[in-house]
C-alpha cells in the first residue's frame, strides 16, 4: 500500500509524496497546520483527480476535517459525480465538538437522529462514491474511524458487468442475502 499526504485551504498542496513508508507520513503529519479558506469539496475533486492517476486498483481519498466547507466553487454533488466516475471512492473522518457527535454519549438530542447541518452535504458526497462518513470528537473515536476506514479498504470487491448502451445516468444497487453484510458502492455511472 501507498499513501501520501496534502492540506488545503484555498488549493490543495502536497505535504508528502506517495510513499510506501508510513514513518515518513507521520512527520509530515506534524507540518500541517489549520489556517485561512476552507476549500473542502474543491480539495477533495484535486485530491480524488491525483489518486485516480495511480497505478494500484484499490484506491480512495480519506479527509480529515472539520466538515466546514467556506470557499469552494464545486458542490458536493459536482464533486462525488467527478469521483464515482473516476473509481475513487471519498472517506471523510469529521473533526467535530462531542455535542455534534451522533456517536457520543454528550450529543445533543438532534445529534442523535442526523448529522449536523454544517456537514449533512459531505455525507451525501461520501455515500455517492461508495465511501462513508465518520464522526470522531475524542482520540478513541478518531482511532475507531481510521481503523473502520482502514479495515474497509482491506475489503473491497470488484463486480464487473456490461453496461446497456443508453447514454446516460444508470442508477447502481447492490444487495446482499444477508443483512449482517454492509455494502458501499458508487450511486450508478454514465
Amino acid at each position: 500500500d501507498e499513501a501520501g499526504l496534502f492540506a488545503f485551504d484555498s488549493r490543495l498542496r502536497e505535504v508528502a509524496p506517495f510513499t510506501v513508508d508510513t514513518r515518513a507520513l507521520k512527520g509530515a503529519l506534524g507540518e500541517v497546520d489549520p489556517f485561512g479558506a476552507t476549500s473542502l469539496h474543491d480539495a477533495i475533486s484535486a485530491a480524488a483527480e491525483r489518486v485516480a492517476t495511480r497505478p494500484t486498483a484499490r484506491r480512495a481519498v480519506v479527509v480529515l476535517t472539520d466538515g466546514v466547507d467556506t470557499a469552494s466553487r464545486l458542490t458536493p454533488a459536482q464533486v462525488s459525480a467527478k469521483a464515482a466516475a473516476i473509481d475513487v471512492p471519498v472517506y471523510i473522518i469529521a473533526t467535530v465538538s462531542p455535542l455534534d457527535d451522533p456517536g457520543s454519549d454528550h450529543a445533543t438530542p438532534g445529534s442523535k437522529r442526523q448529522a449536523p447541518a454544517s456537514i449533512g452535504t459531505i455525507e451525501d458526497l461520501s455515500r455517492w462514491t461508495g465511501g462513508a462518513l465518520y464522526f470522531s470528537s475524542t482520540s478513541t473515536s478518531a482511532y475507531q474511524s481510521a481503523r473502520a476506514v482502514i479495515d474497509e479498504l482491506r475489503h473491497l470487491y470488484l463486480i464487473a458487468f456490461e453496461p446497456g448502451s443508453e447514454a446516460g445516468w444508470h442508477p447502481i444497487e447492490i444487495r446482499t442475502p444477508s443483512k449482517d453484510f454492509v455494502v458501499r458502492t458508487r450511486g450508478g455511472y454514465v
